[in-house]
């Protein structure tokens, strides 16, 4: 995807990358971080995302500690925690396009609330 976003660059081709088939709450930071813009996919459906991770959704309950209620409304639940994750997941992205100019290095912590020294290294290894 680096590469791919930094020939099109170079060639003044200003086009979004569209990842089909990723919607996971750690590989499309990744791929945004490598230089992607348009992210869809079914697996908001298909696991539960908690602080970062997905998780199936057999687990998901287990993890939120929502025992007592039947799985169609815990299915119900996740579905709409997972729409409001990715709001925030895209408020982050649009966060950390804003601030990372000023702060490189610091924009992670700031901008991105799970997992930002692992995305830092990650930019590391994707510009190096």
């Amino acid at each position: 995807i680096k590469a791919v976003r930094t020939s099109l660059d170079h060639h003044g081709i200003s086009v979004p990358i569209h990842i089909f088939g990723n919607l996971d709450p750690l590989t499309s930071i990744m791929y945004f971080l490598a230089g992607a813009e348009i992210f869809d996919g079914l697996s908001w459906l298909r696991f539960g995302f908690y602080e970062g991770r997905a998780h199936y959704l057999q687990n998901i309950d287990a993890i939120r500690r929502r025992f007592h209620e039947k799985d169609y409304l815990n299915q119900r639940q996740t579905l709409v925690e997972n729409i409001i994750y990715l709001r925030t997941l895209q408020a982050e992205m649009k966060a950390f396009l804003k601030e990372f100019p000023e702060k490189k290095e610091g924009a992670f912590a700031s901008c991105f609330k799970h997992g930002s020294d692992q995305l830092k290294d990650v930019y590391q290894v994707i510009n190096s």
